[in-house]
């Protein structure tokens, strides 16, 4: 995995995430807040930029819907294993890219994932490239996000 990589899609998602709050789009958890990624997948400028995605973006895209990123998972032997992520409850492609994205970024905060032999530790770069072309695609066609994203407003 590429350091480079980790950090820019950590500092990415971090400001985004940040950006998403200062223009409103949080829910309550408790006593405090955290982002509304559920309204975010429907908001117009969002859905259009991944239908219309094309060129690297497409990509991207393609890359984390044809292999969704893994989760952990505990087997009927009690044992933990790695399974893609389960998309099929998602009513959109705007959902299951945004959790694909959320996806990689609980990977890459929460620790590698390397329980079952068959995961190879390259495609954590794939991944990471993956997620911030599309965060950085998305930004850049919602302009409020780019923004408060930008100028902190």
């Amino acid at each position: 995995m590429s350091k480079k990589e980790a950090n820019a899609l950590f500092v990415e998602y971090a400001r985004t995430e940040w950006a998403l709050k200062k223009i409103g789009y949080v829910v309550p958890r408790g006593d405090f807040i955290q982002v509304a990624w559920n309204k975010v997948q429907k908001e117009p400028c969002v859905i259009l930029a991944i239908d219309d995605a094309v060129g690297d973006i497409a990509d991207a895209i393609e890359l984390l819907l044809k292999r969704p990123p893994r989760r952990e998972h505990i087997n009927e032997s009690g044992k933990v294993e790695l399974v893609p992520l389960d998309l099929s409850d998602s009513d959109s492609k705007a959902d299951k890219v945004i959790k694909c994205l959320k996806r990689v970024r609980n990977n890459l905060v929460h620790g590698a994932k390397f329980y079952s032999g068959d995961w190879h530790f390259e495609q954590s770069t794939d991944y990471l490239k993956a997620a911030l072309k599309v965060l950085r695609c998305l930004r850049e066609s919602w302009q409020d996000l780019k923004q408060a994203f930008e100028n902190g407003k």
